[in-house]
């Protein structure tokens, strides 16, 4: 493996990382629900494939979160809706908890 892959690769992994504690953080900021908290956190995990134009399914999800019970888990794509795509995260979980209300 060349170096160039492994920087991407690492910057790739430190950006879904990031991105999964902005949603922690968010959380904790507004006192959230349990319930909001793992679907921001989910969408967190979206909004970072979305940068890299990479497929993630709820499998992939899952696997993150660590649940196991894999008998309600889907192979399903997940994705951002068109009018998210292009919005920084927190704008995102913004829009999100609007729709939500």
């Amino acid at each position: 493996m060349n170096q160039n892959y492994l920087n991407q690769l690492g910057h790739k992994a430190t950006t879904y990382f990031k991105a999964r504690q902005a949603a922690i953080d968010y959380v904790q900021k507004w006192d959230l629900d349990d319930d909001i908290a793992t679907d921001l956190v989910i969408i967190s995990q979206v909004w970072a494939a979305n940068l890299y134009g990479d497929v993630i399914r709820e499998h992939d999800i899952a696997m993150r979160l660590n649940i196991t019970d894999a008998e309600y888990i889907k192979n399903d794509e997940l994705l951002l809706s068109a009018d998210m795509k292009d919005l920084q995260l927190v704008e995102v979980f913004e829009r999100y908890l609007d729709n939500a209300t």
